[in-house]
């Protein structure tokens, strides 16, 4: 619908390019013409998962460093407003 022809999908380790090429040839299976390109996580990043990203925050610790930025505010508050529904 939108003319889509690649997907650009970044990769941290050997472990996510095993569950990406799945996810590609499936899609490759759907639309013969599209490509899916694999880009390398900076070293620097690639011990990073959303889990733990999720895990610092809902104990209150700082994201900054784990997330783009402007975006670390957004995490805390929404990690403070879960704490006050549960309180």
């Amino acid at each position: 619908k939108r003319g889509i022809r690649s997907i650009l999908r970044g990769l941290r380790d050997a472990s996510d390019f095993e569950a990406e090429i799945k996810v590609a040839q499936g899609l490759r299976v759907l639309d013969p013409g599209l490509e899916t390109v694999f880009l390398g996580s900076d070293p620097r990043c690639c011990f990073l998962s959303s889990s733990m990203v999720r895990e610092v925050a809902s104990g209150g610790g700082d994201v900054t460093d784990f997330v783009p930025e402007g975006l670390a505010p957004l995490v805390a508050a929404k990690y403070e407003e879960k704490k006050q529904d549960k309180a």
